[in-house]
């Protein structure tokens, strides 16, 4: 699995960005790698790419990857609709997972943290976006030492043809 990066702009001369019409998630512009024929990065646009599990971030997420072939964009747009269209049930499936996990952590938790706690807290803070398979990095804030909460990263792998998610803690 990958480790989350930001992509904003074109880092290569061989780079251009591509508007992509979409009715889900907004209409968006992407980095276009000419060379290897594939999309890189979300330049803007996507305003709806933040709500999974229909949550209304106060803050976007700021850490993207994309790396998507040209022709497999439609593919990737149209599968990713169908895991946001579900994605309140698939965070339902997923709350006790990442709960284990969280507490199995060596961190502090705060005396407040419990599956509600969870439930109502938790927040979208990465997404990786690929051929087969997308990413979402979990963030919470449930350490005591505010410090360790960057420690808390857990992505949920959802793969494109079984829209069935899997729950891990990255190592940071």
């Amino acid at each position: 699995m990958s480790i989350l990066s930001k992509l904003f702009s074109p880092k290569k001369i061989n780079s251009s960005y591509v508007e992509i019409e979409n009715s889900y998630f907004g209409n968006g512009v992407l980095v276009k790698d000419s060379e290897k024929n594939c999309f890189t990065g979300i330049k803007s646009g996507f305003d709806g790419i933040d709500s999974f599990g229909n949550r209304k971030p106060e803050l976007p997420c700021d850490l993207y990857e994309v790396i998507v072939k040209e022709d497999n964009i439609e593919f990737v747009l149209s599968s990713m609709e169908k895991i946001y269209k579900n994605s309140e049930q698939m965070m339902e499936s997923c709350y006790n997972k990442i709960y284990e996990e969280i507490t199995g952590l060596d961190i502090d938790l705060k005396d407040e943290f419990n599956l509600v706690y969870l439930k109502e807290n938790w927040f979208l803070n990465g997404l990786s976006i690929y051929d087969e398979y997308v990413e979402f990095s979990i963030g919470i804030n449930a350490a005591r030492n505010p410090e360790e909460n960057r420690n808390i990263d857990i992505i949920i792998y959802v793969d494109y043809r079984t829209q069935e998610p899997e729950v891990t803690h990255a190592d940071v």
